[in-house]
């Protein structure tokens, strides 16, 4: 059958369709509620809107429902923002806020069957400051001066001496990697940096668990933020002592 492609095609008529229906629900602490169910994949939406966006912000606060609705995935009682992340990934789940004019519009995808489970959020002060802050972007001085201010807040002394500890990180995984790369790398250069990338990954991984652990007030903050680089300097040193023998 030939196409005349010089016109285009006839309209044909509208395609049926039947928008689903809604059922509207109150629960007893006065939350209303919408459901539309669709059965073609075992997947749930959940979307939880709250009255007061960006227009809400009191005056000489403003950006205060942004932050506010920002923090929630910052971390729960027993999780840390980079856990929550992994426990989302973990069942599929995507998770979004939208914050508007009137309104913030959380909203978590996943499978059916995870629906139910929950998360207890725990945001603690120091945590909103920090994010209000942007720590990354402080000079030292401006670290210092949070830290001395806040003595109770262990995450500013974690983030002040963890700027003295990052730079030596590199020259740690550099000391880590030759011995093992020049060991292994005349035999199988690939399995030597495989192995090197390993030591990588378990410094990251340790520092990152420790430096938790300082900002918790489980370990001095001071020894959170820089236990791990004086570790693996330590095993560092003694693979290149034994290298050279």
């Amino acid at each position: 059958m030939r196409v005349d492609r010089s016109r285009l095609p006839a309209i044909g008529p509208d395609p049926a369709f039947s928008f689903p229906r809604i059922v509207r629900h109150r629960l007893d602490n006065g939350l209303d509620v919408r459901t539309v169910e669709h059965f073609t994949a075992p997947v749930v939406t959940l979307v939880m809107q709250i009255e007061g966006g960006l227009g809400s912000d009191p005056h000489g606060l403003e950006g205060l429902a942004a932050l506010t609705a920002d923090m929630v995935d910052e971390g729960t009682g027993a999780l840390s923002a980079i856990q929550v992340a992994e426990a989302l990934a973990s069942i599929g789940g995507e998770y979004d806020v939208d914050v508007g004019a009137d309104n913030i519009a959380f909203t978590l995808t996943t499978l059916e069957k995870f629906a139910e489970r929950t998360l207890e959020t725990n945001l603690i002060p120091e945590d909103i400051e920090i994010r209000k802050e942007q720590a990354v972007y402080m000079t030292l001085s401006a670290l210092r001066r949070k830290m001395e201010a806040s003595p109770e807040q262990h995450a500013w002394t974690m983030k002040y001496y963890s700027r003295f500890a990052y730079p030596v990180s590199n020259f740690v995984l550099v000391l880590m990697g030759i011995p093992v790369i020049l060991r292994f790398g005349n035999r199988n250069i690939i399995f030597g940096a495989m192995i090197a990338i390993g030591i990588a990954t378990a410094y990251f991984v340790l520092n990152s668990v420790l430096q938790d652990m300082g900002i918790k007030g489980a370990i001095p903050a001071r020894l959170g933020a820089g236990l791990a680089t004086i570790f693996f300097l330590s095993l560092g040193a003694t693979l290149y002592r034994e290298m050279e023998r």
